[in-house]
C-alpha cells in the first residue's frame, strides 16, 4: 500500500463513521484547520490518508485509512474551505504517535506506512 500523505483529525460525532456508512463521501475543512501549507493547493489527484476521530473530550476514539481526492475550494458559512471526497475507508489500529495529533488536516511528516491489519 502507498505511503500515508495526509492525517485528518476531527472530533465531530460520527464524522468519518458517517462518510463510511451513510454513502456521503464528501467533507471539508475550513482554512484555519488546514496545516502545513496544504490550503495553498497543488493537491494530488488522490492521496492515501489516515483519518483519526476523537471524542467530544478530545480523547482518541478510532482510526481509518482511505483515499482523499477531488480537492476543491468552496465556502463554509462565508469562510474559505477545501472540500474533498473520501473513499475506501477501512478501520485500523492507530499507531501511538498519531493519537495525539491536534484537530485539523496535516501533512504526514513521519513517512508512516500503513499496517497490514486493515479491516476490523
Amino acid at each position: 500500500m502507498e505511503e500515508i500523505k495526509y492525517i485528518m483529525v476531527t472530533n465531530f460525532e460520527y464524522h468519518w463513521d458517517k462518510l463510511n456508512f451513510k454513502g456521503n463521501q464528501s467533507t471539508k475543512f475550513t482554512i484555519p484547520l488546514i496545516k502545513d501549507g496544504i490550503a495553498r493547493g497543488k493537491w494530488p489527484d488522490e492521496a492515501t490518508t489516515l483519518f483519526i476521530k476523537y471524542t467530544q473530550d478530545n480523547m482518541f476514539e478510532k482510526c481509518w485509512i482511505g483515499k482523499t481526492k477531488n480537492f476543491r475550494q468552496e465556502q463554509n458559512n462565508s469562510k474559505p474551505a477545501i472540500r474533498f471526497d473520501v473513499t475506501e475507508l477501512k478501520e485500523i489500529d492507530c499507531p501511538e504517535e498519531y493519537k495525539q495529533y491536534p484537530i485539523g488536516w496535516h501533512l504526514n511528516k513521519c513517512n508512516y506506512s500503513p499496517p497490514t491489519n486493515i479491516g476490523h
